[in-house]
C-alpha cells in the first residue's frame, strides 16, 4: 500500500477512533470580580483567564504556557483574541484591559473540548477564571462557579439581573 493509501486510510477512519471534535461546554452562572477595588477610579476592568497550560517543545516542558482564548460580546462578535503569556518565560497569564461590561470568554478545558463563560468586567477590578486550577482556592463555597465536574473556574458575579446570564 502506497503512503497515499495509508495516509487517507487514517484520515477516513480518525472520527471513528475518537478524533471528533469535543462539545462546547457553556456556563450559565457568570464569573464576576471579587468585592475588593483594586484600581478605584479606573474606567477599565481587567481580566486574567488561568487557561490549561502546553508545551509546544519538549526542550520548554519546564515552562508551560497558557493556552490562548477568544473575547466575544454577548451577541458573539469577536472582541480580542488573546495569546495569554506574560512574565519571565511567557508563565503568567495576560491581563487584559476591557470596558466595564459583559463578555463571553472561550477557551480550552482542562477535560476534553473548550468551554464558554459569561464574564463581568467593572471598573477598577479584575475577573479572574481560573480553568488549570491553579489561582482559586478549590474548597467548597458557595460563591464559586463551578464547572459540572466540580471545579472551580471563578467567583460568581453579583448580579441581580439576567444579564449575567447566558441566554
Amino acid at each position: 500500500m502506497s503512503p497515499r493509501m495509508i495516509a487517507l486510510a487514517l484520515i477516513s477512519i480518525g472520527p471513528l477512533m475518537g478524533c471528533a471534535t469535543q462539545p462546547l461546554l457553556s456556563m450559565r452562572d457568570a464569573i464576576g470580580p471579587e468585592v475588593t477595588q483594586v484600581n478605584p477610579g479606573e474606567a477599565q476592568g481587567e481580566l486574567v483567564v488561568y487557561s490549561p497550560t502546553r508545551v509546544s517543545v519538549v526542550d520548554q516542558s519546564e515552562y508551560p504556557v497558557h493556552t490562548p482564548y477568544t473575547i466575544y460580546s454577548l451577541n458573539n462578535q469577536v472582541v480580542k483574541r488573546v495569546r495569554n503569556v506574560s512574565g519571565l518565560f511567557n508563565r503568567e497569564p495576560e491581563r487584559v484591559s476591557l470596558p466595564q461590561g459583559s463578555y463571553r470568554v472561550k477557551a480550552l478545558n482542562t477535560g476534553p473540548g473548550e468551554v464558554m463563560v459569561t464574564v463581568i468586567i467593572s471598573s477598577g477590578k479584575t475577573t479572574v477564571v481560573d480553568l488549570d486550577g491553579s489561582a482559586l482556592p478549590q474548597d467548597k463555597q458557595d460563591h464559586w462557579v463551578r464547572l459540572p465536574d466540580g471545579h472551580v473556574v471563578g467567583w460568581r458575579a453579583d448580579c441581580n439581573s439576567d444579564r449575567c446570564r447566558l441566554p
